[in-house]
């Protein structure tokens, strides 16, 4: 009778023939990751023409490019504003509102420039200006040499050179090239009906004599705001410049 004998390899081989690669096993390949293309930079959006915003408020003339953001701004003229400002008949929301409605009447200009002697009294205003130091101004008006930093700048100053008006006057239908004018020049309403017919261009204060006008307005110069305040108080009338 043959005798069969059985060859079992040790667990050893075993580990050692996994390891080794099948004959018939296909090689395989190097996977390289492509890298991921850049991000384009986002283009600045074009300027919005006045023509562009239809929805106007009757309160300010301020205009909108949709009527959502019109309703939104309604609300600042119908608001509760329980913070009245001591020294002219404006109010607001919110006590830092009122705080820094106040620098325009006492000269304070918390927020100096780090690269000229200006100084301003809202933040807002410093950054604005801040864009006159730098170097890149692409946005050049066809009409005269000078160039803006931004599309909407340049959009703005074309309206000196077409004559456009877009922001009219609701009370007497005078119109402005800038909402800025625009709110100036409102104010000759106001102090109008409050008894004070000359009103500062530069702040909401107005008077009822011209000499404390023209008293005041040295407040807005640069480099006399500590002593002007001092010497300008406790006049005979009781007003304050």
């Amino acid at each position: 009778m043959l005798d069969l004998f059985y060859f079992v390899p040790d667990s050893q081989a075993l580990k050692e023939n996994a390891k080794s690669p099948s004959p018939t096993a296909l090689p395989s390949l190097p996977t390289t990751e492509s890298p991921k293309p850049a991000r384009p930079r986002r283009p600045r959006p074009p300027a919005v023409l006045p023509s562009d915003r239809p929805y106007q408020c009757k309160d300010c003339g301020k205009r909108f490019v949709y009527r959502s953001k019109l309703a939104t701004h309604q609300w600042t003229h119908c608001a509760e504003r329980p913070y009245k400002c001591p020294d002219c008949p404006k109010s607001f929301s919110y006590p830092s509102k009122l705080a820094a409605h106040r620098r325009t009447h006492t000269g304070e200009r918390p927020y100096p420039c780090t690269l000229c002697p200006k100084r301003f009294g809202h933040r807002s205003k410093l950054a604005a200006h801040q864009w006159i130091h730098t170097p890149e101004r692409p946005y050049k008006c066809a009409d005269c040499p000078k160039s803006f930093c931004y599309p909407s700048k340049l959009a703005a100053h074309r309206r000196t050179h077409t004559g456009q008006r877009p922001y009219p006057c609701n009370r007497c239908g005078k119109s402005f090239c800038y909402p800025s004018k625009l709110a100036a020049h409102q104010q000759i309403h106001a102090a109008a009906a409050a008894g004070r017919p000359y009103p500062c261009m530069r702040c909401s204060k107005s008077f009822r004599q011209l000499r404390n006008l023209t008293l005041h307005q040295r407040v807005h110069e640069d480099g006399e705001v500590g002593d002007d305040l001092s010497q300008t108080k406790g006049h005979s009338n009781g007003e304050r410049p």
